[in-house]
């Protein structure tokens, strides 16, 4: 009887053990964009991520017209020099009307940083997006050097956190231009027929020090469908200019 036993658990210890296949790890997801409202994106014609560090040294895509830039931790700072006499100023080429621009941004010890767009062959500057500590603005551009002038046509009040990362995304499409800022919960539109014009050079600005940027996407732009229902959701968002009810 005990030798049966024996051989019996023997047979049990030598069945095969059956194991559940292991589970295939998940693909990372791709983020998602920041959603637009004005536009919906075409193809993209720019793309930065800032992943070599040391100095910015690739005149064949950026062009340091003034300032100190440099990549660090894998994102690009933008540090004010006195001996300059202007504002930090790096450019890349890009070619049309109506585009999406998107970048990470990081206020830090800057008094300001923006996205500009020029047109070069017409020797002015045709568009801002600017942040500082406390606000968000579009600004209709015109002139160059010393008659360069600034017009605000939207503005919002908002108080950035300097070591926090956010995320800004510009529209436009003719004479219409859209900030949105989803960290921050802002959208603000405004419009002007003098930015209905070519751009031919983005830049990236800023003022003080240690301004940051990283992720500059550049796209082509087409109109957005739903861009009506979008833009009365997005004006009745923004605060009422001083003495408009």
């Amino acid at each position: 009887m005990r030798q049966l036993t024996l051989f019996t658990l023997g047979i049990a210890l030598l069945s095969p053990i059956s194991f559940a296949a292991p589970a295939k790890p998940k693909a990372p997801e791709t983020p998602k964009e920041p959603e637009t409202f004005l536009t919906t994106r075409g193809k993209l014609i720019k793309e930065e991520n800032f992943s070599a560090e040391g100095s910015i040294r690739d005149k064949k895509l950026w062009y340091i017209y003034k300032g100190d830039f440099s990549v660090q931790e894998g994102a690009l700072r933008s540090v004010e020099r006195a001996e300059d006499m202007h504002h930090p100023a790096m450019s890349t080429k890009v070619a049309g009307k109506n585009l999406v621009l998107q970048c990470r941004f990081k206020v830090d010890a800057s008094k300001w940083l923006g996205l500009s767009l020029d047109n070069g062959k017409e020797k002015v500057h045709v568009f801002r997006a600017m942040v500082n500590p406390t606000s968000v603005s579009l600004k209709r551009m015109s002139g160059m050097g010393p008659t360069t002038k600034g017009e605000t046509i939207a503005e919002q009040k908002y108080k950035f956190e300097p070591g926090k990362w956010y995320t800004l995304v510009v529209e436009i499409n003719g004479n219409e231009a859209v900030a949105t800022i989803p960290e921050a919960q802002i959208a603000i539109t405004g419009e002007h027929e003098g930015i209905a014009i070519e751009k031919d050079r983005f830049e990236l600005i800023s003022g003080g020090n240690a301004a940051w940027f990283d992720d500059i996407k550049i796209y082509d732009a087409e109109p957005n469908a739903d861009w009506s229902k979008s833009k009365a959701k997005i004006v009745a968002s923004m605060p009422k200019p001083a003495g408009k009810k």
